[in-house]
């Protein structure tokens, strides 16, 4: 079983061979018949989401899809060994020849009409999604946006931000949707008013990530960013190698 993975901060692992790019969509196929390269798959996989800058993609239509262009290509592949087997043939080469040539049209057929799913489906999710982003924009918490006011006038002269921005990450913890959405708001404004205080914007790291698990809105566009990713992948890989194998003559 394949698993994919959407990385959203260049990270590295064991090396060059786990070097894994912002933006990149990574997949770890599992269902290998090497039991060490399935250990190893599993094991990259779960590192990267202990590393916290990995997210598993589930988009389960766009992947049904995707798992139906390889069946087509399994089934194709037995059919095609069916034909090239069959003694019906065997007085006729060139009626065999023929069948041959036709499987492999209705193969690039059914691939071509499968792909043209996959990139309507892809679309659609999109513009549901960008929908979604916009009605899930808040109206600012005006009771969390002034005491929001009086915090970030206090940071600046205060003679300890970092416990100052620890009681704000305390009670910031108990917010609803609407007020996190406000406090996302002003991330920079306090930012700015802790002037480059180390422990301080460490605390502010924490707050915002608070701020970010709890607001639709970030969640909407992580997923906006993974289709991105998604437009520039193949999405029929086993048909591509299988007319690449078929191309340099391999048997197929």
């Amino acid at each position: 079983m394949a698993k994919k993975l959407f990385i959203e901060k260049d990270v590295t692992l064991d090396g060059i061979e786990g070097e894994y790019r912002n933006g990149g969509i990574y997949e770890f196929n599992t269902n290998a018949d090497n039991q060490d390269a399935n250990k190893r798959q599993e094991y990259l996989h779960g590192k990267l989401l202990e590393t916290g800058v990995a997210h598993v993609v589930d988009f389960p239509q766009l992947q049904a899809l995707e798992n139906s262009m390889a069946t087509l290509v399994k089934e194709h592949k037995a059919k095609k060994q069916q034909i090239k087997d069959s003694k019906r043939y065997r007085d006729n080469e060139a009626e065999r020849e023929y069948q041959l040539e036709q499987l492999e049209i209705k193969l690039d057929e059914d691939i071509a009409r499968v792909k043209a799913e996959y990139t309507k489906e892809l679309e659609l999710t999109e513009r549901e999604l960008a929908l979604k982003a916009v009605q899930e924009v808040h109206a600012v918490d005006e009771g969390v946006q002034r005491w929001l006011g009086a915090e970030i006038a206090q940071l600046a002269y205060s003679d300890d931000q970092e416990l100052d921005l620890q009681l704000m990450l305390t009670k910031v913890s108990a917010f609803n949707e609407q007020q996190l959405a406000t406090v996302l708001s002003n991330a920079s404004k306090i930012k700015q008013a802790i002037n480059g205080n180390a422990k301080a914007e460490a605390v502010l790291k924490d707050i915002v990530a608070v701020a970010k698990r709890s607001n639709k809105a970030t969640e909407i566009n992580l997923k906006l960013r993974q289709l991105k990713a998604l437009k520039g992948q193949n999405v029929d890989v086993a048909y591509q190698n299988y007319k690449r194998a078929k191309q340099n003559g391999g048997s197929i």
